[in-house]
């Protein structure tokens, strides 16, 4: 499962909930407003492998937020 999130002015995402697309693979959350990740931000997406946060203005990333991420392959975070 794929889901593209592109150019939504996003400025935080929060994926905590234990059944939230619990199969996505590959999320695209580019060219957002999104200024920092957390612990809680993926959470949920056990099977995530690529992600996609080109062109945000992400200031911060706190140092477990890719810890649930067991399948994680892929992080693009170019500006």
């Amino acid at each position: 499962i794929i889901l593209f999130l592109i150019k939504n002015f996003l400025t935080q995402i929060f994926f905590n909930s234990e059944n939230s697309l619990i199969n996505l693979e590959r999320l695209d959350l580019s060219y957002n407003l999104i200024e920092s990740l957390n612990k809680y931000s993926f959470k949920s997406l056990v099977k995530l492998n690529e992600i996609n946060l080109e062109s945000n203005k992400i200031k911060f990333i706190e140092l477990s937020t890719f810890e649930s991420l067991l399948y994680l392959i892929e992080i693009k975070l170019n500006n």
